[in-house]
């Protein structure tokens, strides 16, 4: 009697050690789902209350526990990097396939429109789009959208409304339809921007105007703007200054984004007080030598740098003065110019990229020049 008893009450403690282990895995987004789905389907729900089971055959657990050791074991470290294999290797000029985020993943896309911004930022399910680069790029980035599994934008921001930024919303919007629209504080007087707002109409999208201090969740992620500053509207001469800025931070990872802010906003941000360290910059205005002053560059303070500029650009981005800057402070660069695509994977506390550090910081002009010599 005795005897079974011990056996019995070494059963009850088993089986809360799995469900204990089960809770604490899954949790911390450690557990591999295959794993959880086998030991789960151990356990028969009565029809009642969730937290009810029968109770299964020994010899079934005794296996089921096997597997969840096992499986704990060889993909606990594993799961971070089984959701960056999921990042194709995007080469130049292609859409990445298959690139869905994770739930505990973030991914940050600087798809390679050439001359223009666009990026999208994904945490599990959550989608949002930063500018959708210039008319003919509209069918390109709703392709890349599809192939990295976005069903649903849950916001577009257009950063302010020059061609190269919002020239392919209108094609987004017409195929994922009604979002909410976060939209720079000033308009223009093009055919381009006339096209965007009768999408945002046709889609019924509601639009608002962030600035300063608005914060926004995607998913897990926190996205806090830095520019403009509240009631911007007549207070600059530029489309660029009225760029919205955002910071994105997921766990212990972060990114800056400003559009195309010149020097000057970049100080107010920096004299405003707010914190803008962060491991990520992408470049103002493509790397043009307007924007990356050193005083904004310094309160950042990345790691990496991405810039997003045309190979072919008659801008001549990235430009020479903001190479050296990058080259004086050992920051490490990605450039769609000379490398396509640039995806950032983390788990908020590891950052992988989907290619190697390009580190060359030729200026666009001399990549030019170097081509037509060829």
């Amino acid at each position: 009697m005795k005897r079974k008893l011990k056996i019995w009450i070494a059963f009850i403690f088993t089986v809360a050690a799995m469900f204990c282990g089960m809770y604490v895995y899954e949790g911390l987004g450690y557990m591999d789902q295959r794993f959880s789905a086998n030991v789960g389907n151990l356990f028969e729900s009565d029809g009642q209350d969730a937290s009810w089971f029968h109770l299964p055959d020994g010899r079934r657990l005794g296996k089921g526990l096997k597997d969840f050791i096992a499986g704990v074991a060889d993909n606990g470290e594993a799961a971070f990097y089984r959701a960056m294999d999921s990042v194709p290797d995007i080469g130049p000029r292609s859409v990445g396939k298959g690139n869905a985020s994770a739930d505990g993943v973030m991914k940050i896309h600087f798809i390679d429109v050439e001359q223009g911004d666009a990026i999208l930022l994904q945490q599990g399910d959550a989608c949002m789009l930063v500018d959708a680069g210039d008319n003919d790029k509209g069918t390109l980035v709703c392709q890349y959208l599809e192939a990295a599994g976005v069903e649903h934008l849950a916001y577009i921001c257009v950063t302010h409304p020059d061609a190269d930024h919002c020239g392919g919303v209108d094609d987004v919007l017409r195929t994922y339809g009604k979002t909410n629209m976060l939209m720079a504080q000033c308009t223009n007087d093009t055919a381009t921007y006339d096209e965007m707002i009768q999408a945002i109409d046709d889609t019924d999208s509601f639009v608002e105007y962030p600035s300063s201090g608005d914060t926004y969740h995607l998913g897990d992620a926190d996205i806090a703007v830095l520019c403009p500053e509240k009631n911007a509207v007549g207070a600059y001469g530029d489309t660029n200054d009225y760029s919205i800025g955002i910071l994105v931070e997921y766990g212990d990872i972060s990114c800056v984004m400003c559009g195309d802010a010149s020097e000057r906003v970049e100080r107010d941000i920096v004299y405003s007080g707010i914190g803008v360290e962060a491991d990520i910059l992408k470049l103002g205005h493509h790397g043009s030598d307007t924007s990356s002053c050193d005083i904004f560059l310094d309160a950042v303070s990345p790691d990496y740098a991405v810039i997003s500029a045309g190979r072919d650009s008659v801008y001549g981005h990235p430009h020479k003065e903001v190479m050296q800057r990058m080259q004086e402070r050992n920051i490490s660069i990605f450039r769609t110019d000379m490398q396509g695509t640039v995806v950032a994977i983390t788990d908020g506390k590891n950052l992988e990229w989907n290619l190697p550090v390009c580190q060359d910081y030729i200026c666009g002009s001399d990549l030019v020049r170097d081509d037509v010599g060829k």
